[in-house]
């Protein structure tokens, strides 16, 4: 479970990041959703930069996740006696 969740935690985030390619075939989302203030308000910087934070606290969000999940599955291992990166 340890060496399989960082992987699956990378896709997942992978998979976030790429939802703003389904704003192109028309459903709206973060990716979309700035297009459409650009077209009407003409500012083209800050909704993208709007977006772009959004989509950092995501991933920084999830990365922490699976950062504490690490920490708290290495601990399990050395409690039950286990050979962690062979300290």
């Amino acid at each position: 479970m340890r060496n399989s969740l960082p992987p699956l935690f990378n896709e997942f985030i992978m998979l976030v990041k790429e939802t703003s390619i389904v704003g192109y075939v028309g459903i709206y989302d973060l990716g979309k959703i700035p297009g459409l203030i650009q077209s009407r308000t003409f500012d083209y910087l800050f909704p993208l930069l709007i977006a772009a934070v959004f989509y950092l606290v995501v991933v920084l969000a999830l990365t922490k996740v699976l950062h504490i999940i690490e920490k708290k599955l290495g601990k399990s291992d050395r409690n039950r006696g286990g050979v962690t990166n062979g300290k």
